[in-house]
């Protein structure tokens, strides 16, 4: 009798040269697979503003995008920086010894030949252009500014009155005194006057006769020339004795109604390091050109780039808040530019933006005692630099550089200290979910131990908001699917899967209602919500899916009984228009059923988990077929799912699904099909739907390319035979013939080297690398193919004698899967 016969054992039997049972588990492992996903769309603002139309910030309580700027917001008399400190007046001054030797000596008088000239504000030994000269007169220059220089020559005549040149006295004492001798400095005050009336005088004369006649081409042309003249001689800062008057004369070219002149003018003040109410209205400025996008290109021109950028690192972040806020704010408009981004990116404007993203967070978190106006402020300006480096992290080149100044760990700590706010948590967030797409980002995001309790307590904290819970969902999915350390750290938090649950639930929940409202009011901004709330249970149940990758996490989840719940609601709310939904939620599924414990919810959930899924067996919808039928590869390891898919016909379609040429359908196919011949009463279904053909098809087509989808199909034909009697054995005679032809042909070890051998690929490459692809082929071969196919063949031999040929019938199956392989 066969069943005597010792080559006759069922297909799980551990035969000898057969692979062990780790080897099965770790073939089954390869079933767990982490889920990818598109990054969430993000609209593009439609108006370059301070804060998005979503934002929750109150219009009131926000710096305003929209005002009015020009020449009378400018202080003129700015020449040194505010101490911001009262001196105390000296109660009681000491009284002057009248013996002392005097510190300094007195100015000389003046020459007797000056006391009768006419030119009285002309001091000896010096030579000035004068203002009725030639040069000077070519152009009418602004009372207000001829006042301006007037005071600065007055100050300069006064200092020049108490500070002496260096020259050695001899005190009565016999002590030595160094004086300072007045000639020597009257000489260099002359040299720095003839030079601003000489060189710089005149461009400002020209400023204003270009404004006059309203030529803005000639008034930039002027002012590039001033910048070069100034930088050059080192002029720029708060040094410099005429700085006051150059910048009321700029002041003054501020009303001019030209984009091109007012960033012109914008650079020069900028380059002198104003402070205060200058340094705020000139940031305005800037901020108000740049909303218009058509001057992008003017921002590539000239010096306002380097000078905006300049303003980040000297700005003390809460005395001049307000104008980072805008200062930023024109950076985050700009870097919306391709062409300006990758400017800023060269330039370290990244580096600087971290820089002071790490200021604020120390002052924070240093000093709890900030006025709560203050922080406002602060997290005002933290929506604006956050913003900028969600622009600027897109460049190629930025990755890099984000990762050395290490903006991740200043972006995790941001993030914890300002919790509520829920702009600067969106901003953020926006940031985890693009740099989390790269393995170096995700590797240091995962190693950031706070940023798992942070990103729970923000899921939290700002449920209802969709745009904050989609992209905090995707960038922990991401991180989940490419390190287990992840997996472990963020699982072993507190209340995180309840919290991930609570997610799922409370959006899905969510869906339920406004899909009913929205049947009633079809809406364009309720079309809006509900896909960002498909948006978010995508992103949610792929956490999921990736989390429970996790050894020691897997089985956990799957014991949540309120999670297989949560996922059956979505099978049963959705339909295949939301393809993406149920294939992620299909793929958890599959993920989740490879842990068999008894406390599984997929395993009590088993029966209803099938009805849901028998309906997603659509051939013209392919990936949701194939995430289906892993999951039936899972389930129909139980007969009582194998009885009810029976009933489904759904066997019949696993076997049309062998004409596949899709090698994934196939093997999948094959893999259901071994579970459903550990029954002897589906197995003649098999020879009935033409399977046997088939299968024998199939390991033609596929076997001297893939050994391991040729080892799966000898293992249905295996499971098909065993303990079948040879009257009940349907292989019939010539199918049996062909069947042992092809093995006898694929078990030649001969055979298989010329497989390898003929394939043109390995022929154009190295020999080295032949060589190891050759022993990787050689290894599946006797590892999958040759334990199954050597049993098969000795079985098919011993019965080879008393089959006979049969005839197959097809009529009963389905015709909407039809073979697709030629």
């Amino acid at each position: 009798m066969e069943a005597k016969n010792s080559n006759q054992f069922p297909f799980y039997r551990n035969l000898e040269h057969r692979r062990t049972s780790a080897d099965i588990i770790r073939d089954a492992k390869k079933t767990l697979r982490s889920l990818s996903t598109k990054r969430p769309f993000t609209p593009r603002d439609e108006k370059r503003t301070l804060f998005g139309e979503m934002s929750n910030r109150s219009r009131e309580a926000r710096p305003a995008s929209t005002y009015s700027i020009g020449s009378r917001h400018f202080e003129g008399w700015e020449s040194r920086p505010v101490s911001g400190t009262r001196l105390s007046p000296i109660n009681n001054p000491p009284a002057l010894n009248a013996e002392s030797e005097p510190k300094f000596l007195p100015p000389k008088p003046p020459p007797e030949e000056c006391k009768h000239s006419g030119h009285k504000n002309i001091r000896p030994h010096t030579k000035l252009v004068q203002p009725g000269s030639e040069g000077s007169e070519k152009v009418r220059r602004n009372k207000e500014t001829r006042d301006g220089k007037d005071k600065t020559q007055a100050s300069k005549r006064a200092t020049s009155e108490h500070v002496v040149n260096e020259d050695e006295h001899i005190n009565q004492d016999g002590s030595k005194q160094h004086l300072v001798n007045t000639d020597k400095i009257n000489e260099e005050i002359t040299e720095e006057s003839s030079f601003f009336d000489l060189n710089i005088n005149p461009l400002l004369d020209n400023l204003f006769y270009h404004k006059e006649r309203k030529a803005a081409d000639q008034i930039c042309s002027t002012a590039e020339s001033l910048y070069n003249l100034l930088e050059k001689e080192n002029l720029f800062g708060r040094n410099y004795k005429q700085r006051s008057t150059i910048l009321k004369a700029v002041f003054k070219l501020l009303d001019f109604d030209n984009a091109d002149v007012l960033l012109s003018m914008a650079e020069i003040i900028l380059a002198f390091r104003v402070t205060g109410k200058n340094l705020l209205s000139t940031c305005k400025l800037v901020f108000k050109v740049s909303r218009n996008e058509q001057n992008d290109p003017l921002f590539l021109k000239g010096h306002i780039l380097a000078q905006l950028l300049q303003v980040v690192p000297i700005s003390d972040p809460v005395s001049c808040s307000e104008a980072l806020t805008y200062c930023v704010g024109t950076l985050k408009l700009l870097s919306g530019n391709s062409s300006i981004m990758k400017e800023l990116v060269h330039r370290e404007c990244i580096e600087l933006l971290t820089s002071l993203l790490q200021s604020i967070n120390l002052t924070v978190s240093m000093d709890p005692s900030v006025p709560s106006a203050n922080k406002e402020q602060l997290g005002h300006l933290l929506i604006q630099l956050t913003a900028c480096l969600r622009n600027l992290v897109d460049a190629s080149s930025s990755r890099q550089r984000l990762l050395a100044c290490e903006l991740i760990p200043a972006l995790s700590t941001a993030m914890e200290l300002n919790l509520d706010d829920g702009d600067l948590i969106l901003n953020i967030s926006r940031i985890y979910s693009k740099i989390s797409l790269h393995t170096d980002c995700c590797t240091v995001l995962a190693a950031q131990r706070q940023h798992y309790p942070v990103a729970l307590r923000a899921l939290n904290k700002h449920i209802t908001r969709q745009d904050v819970v989609v992209r905090i969902c995707f960038a922990l999915g991401n991180l989940t699917a490419k390190d287990d350390t992840a997996r472990v750290q963020l699982f072993e938090e507190k209340n995180s899967l309840a919290t991930i649950l609570n997610v799922l639930q409370y959006h899905l929940d969510k869906f339920s209602t406004s899909d009913k409202t929205n049947q009633s009011h079809k809406a364009n901004t309720q079309n809006f919500q509900m896909e960002e709330s498909v948006d978010i249970l995508i992103k949610t149940v792929r956490l999921i899916a990736n989390l429970s990758i996790g050894e020691t996490i897997g089985p956990i989840i799957a014991a949540e009984h309120d999670c297989v719940v949560q996922l059956l609601r979505i099978l049963d709310s959705f339909s295949i228009d939301k393809e993406d939904l149920l294939v992620t939620t299909v793929a958890t599924i599959n993920n989740l059923s490879y842990y068999h414990s008894k406390t599984s919810g997929i395993l009590a959930k088993q029966l209803d988990i099938a009805k849901y899924l028998v309906k997603l067996l659509l051939p013209n919808h392919m990936e949701t077929l194939i995430e289906v039928s892993r999951v039936f590869g899972n389930l129909t390891h139980q007969k009582i799912v194998r009885d009810f898919l029976a009933e489904q016909k759904v066997q019949e379609t696993f076997i049309e699904l062998l004409d596949s040429d899709n090698r994934e359908v196939v093997y999948i196919s094959c893999g259901v099909l071994v579970n459903f011949m550990a029954d002897k009463e589906k197995r003649p279904v098999l020879m009935q739907g033409g399977g046997i053909e088939k299968l024998i098809e199939v390991l033609r087509d596929f076997g001297p390319n893939d050994w391991q989808l040729a080892g799966i199909v000898c293992q249905v034909l295996l499971n098909y035979s065993h303990n079948i009697g040879p009257e009940h054995l349907y292989f019939g005679y010539q199918t049996t013939e062909q069947l042992v032809e092809l093995l006898t042909e694929f078990l030649d070890e001969a055979n298989v080297h010329g497989y390898i051998t003929a394939k043109p690929e390995h022929t154009e490459q190295s020999s080295e690398t032949t060589d190891e692809v050759q022993n990787l082929i050689m290894e599946k071969w006797e590892n999958e193919f040759c334990p199954v196919a050597e049993t098969l063949l000795q079985r098919l031999k011993y019965h080879q004698s008393v089959l006979e040929p049969l005839e197959v019938t097809k009529d009963h199956f389905p015709s909407s899967f039809k073979s697709t392989r030629s």
